[in-house]
């Protein structure tokens, strides 16, 4: 760190410091000081977060209609029953913090999201990420399948490998950094 412009310079065996005010992208913290810095700007709006989710709020009162607040590192996402409700929102958070304002979402953690306001539908697919898959592991040749397992199929140890061969053949299998990425 260098001494900011304008400062007088201490003579050379005296030692000085620098304090910062404000925290700086990349740190360690920086994540947790902005989490506490929203959750505080929320709770000042009268939100509260989930009990089971610390990163999903809602209003402590309903009256003007449902408005759910999702965060992800310093990006907000909400879902509301009243667009009006969304604006007031969003000027309130606007006037102490400065916010830029995507519009829809389209796009979110790798899920793609479209949006049907005439008939008040929203769809979530994983299309994208589910090709980047299938090109990394070299699968993108085989035919697409309806369902990639039969609904309420259930696995146990028994399928398993129990021969050493299989369990060597297994190994080579990427399953977890495919499932786990």
């Amino acid at each position: 760190m260098e001494q900011l412009e304008g400062w007088s310079a201490l003579p050379k065996d005296q030692k000085s410091y620098l304090k910062v005010v404000q925290t700086l992208y990349g740190l360690g913290q920086a994540g947790c000081l902005w989490y506490k810095r929203l959750s505080t700007a929320l709770a000042n709006l009268e939100f509260v977060c989930f009990n089971l989710d610390n990163c999903v709020f809602m209003p402590r009162r309903k009256d003007n209609g449902l408005i759910l607040i999702a965060v992800h590192v310093n990006n907000l996402t909400g879902a509301t029953s009243n667009n009006s409700v969304w604006s007031q929102f969003c000027n309130e958070l606007n006037a102490k913090h400065k916010l830029k304002n995507l519009g829809r979402a389209k796009e979110l953690l790798g899920l793609e999201i479209t949006q049907d306001s005439q008939t008040g539908t929203a769809s979530i697919t994983q299309t994208r990420y589910i090709e980047e898959l299938a090109k990394q592991y070299n699968v993108s040749h085989l035919p697409p399948l309806s369902l990639p397992l039969l609904p309420r199929q259930k696995f146990s140890k028994v399928q398993c490998p129990t021969l050493e061969e299989e369990k060597v053949k297994m190994k080579g299998v990427p399953y977890l950094a495919l499932v786990a990425r």
